[in-house]
């Protein structure tokens, strides 16, 4: 039986194995989203993914205005709803995995560097014994790509520092894309996205 070409890149682009279509270099269609440049954190956030259940974003901004440096985790747990069709005849899918920015909304004041941390959670559905890899890439873009974006990395850190005010969503690119592919589908498969949110102090 033929897997559906558009199953194929999801389960690609949930093991990180479409990291490279350019999200880093600012290649796909890097000005062709729906989110009006920054602006419509709700829309961005609360987008439809195709593992997980709606709506994703609904604890609020986390208030961190005043302090200089604030922390983000990057790989915690949440819920996970995988269709059917992505996973192999038989087999029941996992009830949660790595996939999420915590918090996933902040407030904070210009001048404050966000530090992202990655927690090292494992997805124990595929790989028990290894961190799970994710990125963080800005949304805007800075000439020819994205504002900031780290590596895509299991463990580590990545800071950057947000000095003018205004509205910053990011996502990992394997797990939250929010362009549209070359058969135009938007392949937000878990929903992994964030924002950060800056006010003058």
């Amino acid at each position: 039986m033929t897997t559906p070409e558009i199953t194929r890149r999801a389960a690609l682009r949930l093991t990180g194995g479409l990291f490279a279509l350019g999200a880093m270099s600012g290649t796909a269609a890097a000005g062709d989203h729906h989110y009006g440049n920054g602006n419509g954190i709700g829309a961005f956030l609360n987008a439809k993914a195709q593992g997980k259940d709606s709506p994703i974003w609904t604890s609020g901004v986390a208030n961190m205005k005043g302090k200089d440096v604030v922390e983000v985790d990057v790989g915690v747990m949440t819920s996970l709803n995988l269709p059917e069709e992505f996973l192999p005849p038989g087999v029941e899918g996992p009830d949660e995995g790595p996939f999420a920015f915590g918090p996933k909304a902040i407030l904070v004041s210009a001048g404050t560097t966000v530090k992202w941390v990655w927690t090292g959670n494992p997805f124990a559905f595929f790989d028990p014994d290894n961190p799970w890899p994710h990125n963080v890439v800005s949304l805007k873009m800075d000439g020819a790509g994205p504002l900031f974006g780290s590596q895509f990395q299991g463990t580590g850190t990545y800071e950057y520092t947000f000095d003018e005010p205004g509205t910053y969503p990011y996502y990992c690119a394997p797990h939250g894309y929010p362009y549209e592919d070359d058969s135009g589908f938007e392949l937000n498969l878990l929903g992994m996205r964030g924002a950060v949110i800056v006010t003058r102090r």
